[in-house]
Formats: C-alpha cells, sequence, structure tokens
C-alpha cells in the first residue's frame, strides 16, 4: 500500500493511496493479495506500537520485548520492498511503528540488521529519519551505516555521513574511522584511507591494529605498495601490534605489483615477529615466487603448507602450478595437478591453462589437447591464452583440423583471436603442407585488423614453399615490404627455396640480392 503513495490510519486501514479501490479489474489478483498481506502487517506494526506506547512503559522488558518484535517486522518489511527504494515510503513505516522513535538499542539493531543484508539505500533512509525526527543519535548508529558502505563498496557515501555526526554531536571515534576505511579498502580508495589515518592522528584518535590493516588492505588492493610499507615500519615505531592480516595484506601489495623479493621478505620476518603463518600469506607468498621465476622457492613453501598441514586450495594449488610453468617445470606443473585431484582440490581454468602450456613447452601435445577436451566436459570457459596454447599445441601435432576447428570456437565467443592465434593456426597448416589454408587465414588475419607478424607470414612462405608456390611466396613477401612487416633470413631463406625447387634462379638470385642489401 505504502510502495504506492498510501498511508495507513489508526485502525490499520488504507487511506489515500492511487490503490483506494483494490478491487478494480485493472489491478490482478496477485496484487490485491499482496496489497492485503502489507495491509495486514502494517496494521499488526501500528496496533503493536500503539499498545506499547499506551500500557507498556518503555523500560519494562515486556515492552522491550514487544519493541524488538516490532523492530524485526519493520526490517523484514522494508527489505521486502523492491528497489527503487523512496524515502517517504521508509519515513511513513517508521513513523507508525515507532510513534515517539525506537530506543537506541532498537535503532541499533534495526540498523545494523540493514547493514548485515547489504541494504545500504534503506539503512541511509532509516539514519536519515532518526535524524530528521530529532530521535536519539550516537555513533553506533553511524557505525552501522557505515559499515553498510564498507559491505556495498560505496565509500563516498561514508564520507558524507562525517558532517551529520558533528552536527549531532556524535562523537568520531576509532571504531567510525575503522568502519570508513574499510568502506574506502573496498572501494579501491587507498588515497583517501591515507586521508582519513592522517585525520584521526590530528584528532588525537587512537590509530590501533584494526586502523592499519585496513589501511594496508586498501593500498593492497588499490596496487599500491609503497604505502604499506611505510604503515609497517610506523606500526613498528608506535609499538601497535601486526599481526597476520598486517603481513598478509603487505605481502600481497608487494606481490601484486610486481616487488616480488621484498614480499618474499616480509614473509620471512613472519616467524620472527612471532607472527602466526596463514594459507593467504603463503598463497602472496608463492605468487611472489611467480614473478620472479622463483619457481623451487614456490615449491618449497607449497611442502611448508602441507608439513604444517595447513588447508590446501585451489588458489594455493594454482599459485604453485603458474610459478613452475613460468619456470619451465611442465613436471612438477602435471604433479601439482594429479595431486588436487588426490587431495579432491577443484581445478579451474587457471589450473588447465597452466597445464596445458606446460604440456606445449614440454611438446607433449597430445596431453595438451587432452587437458583441453577436459575443460569443455567441465563446462569451463577458457580465454584466449588456454585457445592459442591449445592451438600451439595443434602445431606441433600437426593437427590442422584441430587448429582450425578452435579457430572456429574462438570466434563464436567473446575473446576474439589475435596475432599468437593466427600465427600458431598458419604454423598448423604449414607444417601439414596445408598452403592454401594458411593463405586464407593470413587472409582473414588482415581482414580482422589484428597485427601481422613476421611469423605469421614466415609460416605462410614456409607452407607455399613445401608446395611449390613460388609464386604465392613471392607475392607474401612484397606484401610484407608493403606493410612494413620485417623480413628476416627465415622470410628469405623460405622464398628462396620455394623458387630453387621450380627452377627459377633468376627470381632466387633476386632475393638474395634483396636480402644482402637489406643487410
Amino acid at each position: 500500500i505504502l510502495a504506492q503513495g498510501g498511508t495507513l490510519n489508526q485502525n490499520g486501514k488504507r487511506k489515500e493511496g492511487i490503490l483506494a479501490d483494490p478491487s478494480k479489474s485493472a489491478w490482478p489478483p496477485a496484487m490485491k493479495i499482496w496489497t492485503g498481506i502489507h495491509a495486514a502487517c502494517f496494521a499488526s506494526v501500528h496496533g503493536a506500537s500503539k499498545m506499547m506506547s499506551a500500557s507498556v512503559p518503555p523500560n519494562n522488558s515486556q515492552g522491550q520485548a514487544l519493541q524488538d518484535d516490532i523492530a524485526r517486522m519493520v526490517v523484514h518489511t522494508l527489505l521486502c520492498l523492491e528497489a527503487p527504494l523512496r524515502s517517504d515510503i521508509v519515513f511513513a513505516t517508521l513513523d507508525d511503528a515507532f510513534p515517539k522513535g525506537p530506543d537506541p538499542r532498537t535503532a541499533t539493531h534495526i540498523l545494523s540488521r540493514f547493514a548485515n543484508n547489504r541494504a545500504l539505500d534503506v539503512s541511509l533512509f532509516t539514519l536519515s529519519w532518526l535524524e530528521t525526527r530529532k530521535h536519539n543519535l550516537n555513533s553506533y548508529h553511524y557505525n552501522a551505516v557505515i559499515n553498510a558502505c564498507a559491505k556495498t563498496g560505496i565509500w563516498t557515501k561514508a564520507l558524507q555521513l562525517f558532517p551529520g555526526m558533528a552536527e549531532n554531536q556524535v562523537e568520531l571515534g576509532a571504531i567510525t574511522f575503522n568502519a570508513t576505511i574499510s568502506a574506502c579498502q573496498n572501494g579501491h580508495m587507498w588515497d583517501k584511507a591515507l586521508g582519513l589515518v592522517s585525520v584521526m592522528s590530528h584528532s588525537n584518535v587512537e590509530l590501533n591494529t584494526i586502523t592499519f590493516n585496513a589501511t594496508v588492505s586498501a593500498c593492497e588492493k588499490g596496487s599500491e605498495w609503497q604505502a604499506p610499507l611505510q604503515i609497517f615500519s610506523e606500526m613498528a615505531q608506535s609499538k601497535v601490534e601486526r599481526d597476520t592480516i598486517t603481513f598478509s595484506a603487505a605481502v600481497s601489495a608487494c606481490e601484486k605489483t610486481g616487488h616480488w623479493e621484498k614480499a618474499l621478505q616480509l614473509f620471512a620476518a613472519m616467524p620472527q615477529s612471532k607472527v602466526e603463518l596463514h594459507t593467504i600469506t603463503f598463497c602472496a607468498a608463492i605468487s611472489a615466487c611467480n614473478h620472479g621465476g622463483e619457481w623451487m622457492k614456490a615449491l618449497q613453501l607449497f611442502g611448508q603448507i602441507q608439513r604444517n598441514r595447513m588447508r590446501l586450495d585451489t588458489i594455493t594449488f594454482n599459485a604453485a602450478i603458474s610459478a613452475c610453468e613460468k619456470g619451465g617445470n611442465s613436471q612438477s606443473v602435471l604433479l601439482l595437478v594429479d595431486a588436487m585431484a588426490h587431495c579432491t582440490v577443484e581445478s579451474n581454468i587457471v589450473t588447465c591453462g597452466a597445464a596445458i602450456s606446460a604440456c606445449v613447452k614440454d611438446s607433449e601435445w597430445e596431453k595438451a589437447l587432452v587437458l583441453f577436451s577436459f575443460t569443455s566436459a567441465c563446462q569451463m570457459e577458457p580465454g584466449r591464452i588456454v585457445f592459442n596454447s591449445a592451438i600451439s599445441a595443434c602445431r606441433q601435432g600437426g593437427q590442422w583440423q584441430k587448429a582450425l576447428q578452435l579457430c572456429r570456437a574462438m570466434g563464436q565467443t567473446k575473446v576474439g583471436m589475435d596475432t599468437i592465434t593466427y600465427s600458431a593456426a598458419i604454423s598448423a597448416c604449414e607444417k601439414s603442407g596445408q598452403w592454401e589454408k594458411a593463405m586464407q587465414l593470413l587472409s582473414v588475419m588482415v581482414q580482422s585488423k589484428a597485427e601481422s607478424n613476421r611469423f605469421a607470414c614466415n609460416a605462410a612462405i614456409t607452407a607455399c614453399e613445401k608446395c611449390g608456390e613460388w609464386q604465392k611466396a613471392l607475392q607474401l613477401v612484397r606484401v610484407m615490404a608493403q606493410f612494413e612487416v620485417e623480413l628476416d633470413t627465415i622470410t628469405f631463406s623460405a622464398a628462396i627455396s620455394a623458387c630453387e625447387t621450380v627452377g627459377k634462379w633468376e627470381k632466387a638470385l633476386q632475393l638474395v640480392g634483396d636480402m644482402i642489401g637489406k643487410d
């Protein structure tokens, strides 16, 4: 009823709304039923609040229990309202439920419930109602709404509440600042988080571990690594305890920005600082090893997790697998993939992508294609890198038809083919002597405006050379020069060989001269 602009009178009967006559045929039966349900609900709220204000003192335990029941009904009703929510609906509901206003404890309970449900709009409207109606406000009320801002990542709303706190003479304490910094953290606004820390310091508000942890986490999510290290030093100087969260966020910040050596130094300092090691910290350290190509160190850390009997999850396995794949240790990659299955840890597209790439590097093209088939069977969505690795496996095995099939599959997705895709597919055709297919792919590559490179062109020229198509080979050389694609030794060698095969020695000598002139 209220959602349609109506209100309720003392007897719980609707008045003034645009649904003045619910029996009108224009409204479907479902709307009539829903209207009746809400009418009963609001009538109950209004009747209960009227009874409480008339017969039960507010500080009475029975009165408190009744107010709690009303609060639960109000929360449930407002959470059921569909977006976009209107402030007048929320105000009317709260006015009906709490004619004299809720006590501070009940107001905190209502706002906390909204925050837990990530209902930011209704939280802000309820706080505005409390401010407008001049009800007793305290820091718990504002903190609850700021928590809602943090959970939804709307950091701007959290900062906008500060003037209202000052106007209502509500003290800005550490909890309020910490909650607001958390909102900035979820919004990736590390600079705002640092600004709030500065305000806290100048306002003589105590900076504690929670404050610094939220700030370091904000920096980590914002890919800022220098500020966390500075905060880390300040914590030591101020003798503020640094815990697992502090170290984990700092290690992760350094790892994400490529400062893997600093990340490993921080990780190594944890036992010395008597800080408990956590799987998240191990995972960040292993990822740092990946950036630095330190696959042996990554395996050592992975083994330490096992010795400490910590829980191994998909992220931890993937970090170790990626480090080994980047380091060219294909055997360890496949062993880790087998270990995932043995530990009943779910693999994902990152796992399979790294394993496929490792197989390609180790010339195990058949295994790579089996793994790619596994991604389809498990309804994973491979990205461009995974597709390119699978096409490269086709090139190694001379599976040109499979390579073209994968290219078509890429065209049906949002992934899209790039220069590496075309080069690998053209090379697969070249290896199988399919010069016409190679030329078709090269033509599609040019039409798609993908950057042409010498690898793709050289593969096409080599395909022509193998089939004695010397004219096509020379044509490609001219096209490469026209589009300023670099002509290298392989280009000239393949073209010269194509001419030599069919006895076109004059053309071959001309190409030799061009090659010498280029050098």
